[in-house]
């Protein structure tokens, strides 16, 4: 079986015409080091309960980018390139935080560890704000209510308590009332 990279430098290649069509060679090297590392983190993603590896490979992920691409003239095809490891980030990050939340109310697992990766995605998530902010307003305004909660499930574990995210606000809601 091949590498992880070398099937996501593949798989970036196989679609290559049809992400880059009519780029600038400035944009294409931007498109590259954003979109292949999406690619990455969809392989690391990889569910043997749902799929063979081969399938996944060979037919779920290039459907997940022939349906990124569908339809988008130049310029959304450049912006969803270049923004779509953003999103699985958030999307990733917005499970991950409000899970670790969850067990920091529940005083379960290490709490100096989750206080560590609190902080750490707490960063990540606002150089995704600030990049998307400056670069892709319309994107961030997308992602904007998952970056949030995300933030504030982020500052709820790092803080001992505090300001919660509306999510993580019923679940106290609800060990209170238990």
């Amino acid at each position: 079986m091949e590498e992880s990279p070398a099937i996501a430098l593949r798989l970036y290649e196989e679609f290559n015409d049809q992400i880059i069509n009519g780029f600038s060679d400035a944009q294409v090297q931007v498109v590259k080091e954003a979109f292949i590392p999406w690619i990455q983190a969809k392989l690391d993603q990889f569910n043997s309960e749902l799929y063979s590896q081969d399938v996944y490979i060979e037919s779920v992920i290039p459907e997940e980018i022939s349906y990124l691409f569908q339809d988008l003239n130049t310029e959304q095809r450049y912006e969803q390139a270049v923004t779509v490891y953003d999103r699985l980030r958030v999307q990733t990050l917005n499970g991950e935080t409000y899970e670790r939340a969850r067990l920091f109310l529940q005083k379960a697992g290490d709490a100096d560890q989750q206080k560590v990766s609190a902080e750490e995605d707490l960063k990540e998530l606002k150089d995704i704000e600030s990049r998307l902010l400056g670069e892709y307003p319309a994107v961030y305004k997308q992602l904007k209510r998952q970056i949030s909660e995300s933030k504030l499930d982020c500052l709820y574990v790092i803080r001992d308590g505090g300001a919660a995210s509306l999510r993580l606000g019923r679940e106290i809601q609800r060990s209170n009332s238990g």
